[in-house]
């Protein structure tokens, strides 16, 4: 279509309305390297810290094969030193074979570290306490 005499056509091309955001930046602008994040799952490490929460072996099996196919990079469970039954639970989803690798949460103990890597897991998370209760009754160190 032509402009009417007179008038020039402006093209929309370098009129283009830009909408801004005013509340502040897009979420998108800080998912630059969304490729590059892993997910780390805590279900079997929280979720039993929950006030009367109980897995058996069997639904934590389930759990951990559920997120494996769901693709989760890391599936955290509970310290296996925390009870028999948690270090049994420990080496039987590292004998699994899933894709996703297994982490479990240690105080910051060499024996917690040792127990740890016997059950086959595939990384730790080290936790240290920083109230003054924790430091000399858990893990019986100072900061």
């Amino acid at each position: 279509m032509s402009a009417p005499e007179g008038y020039e056509k402006v093209s929309e091309e370098t009129h283009k309305a830009v909408q801004v955001n005013p509340y502040g930046p897009n979420p998108s602008d800080y998912l630059s390297n969304v490729r590059s994040f892993q997910l780390i799952e805590s279900t079997l490490r929280e979720g039993e810290q929950f006030a009367n929460a109980f897995f058996t072996t069997e639904k934590k099996i389930e759990i951990a094969k559920a997120l494996d196919d769901f693709g989760v990079d890391y599936i955290e469970l509970t310290s296996p030193v925390a009870s028999e039954q948690s270090r049994k639970d420990c080496e039987a989803i590292c004998k699994l074979g899933l894709k996703a690798k297994i982490l479990t949460h240690i105080r910051c103990h060499m024996d917690d570290a040792r127990i740890a890597v016997e059950t086959g897991v595939d990384g730790v998370d080290v936790v240290i306490g920083t109230s003054q209760f924790l430091r000399k009754y858990s893990h019986g160190k100072d900061i």
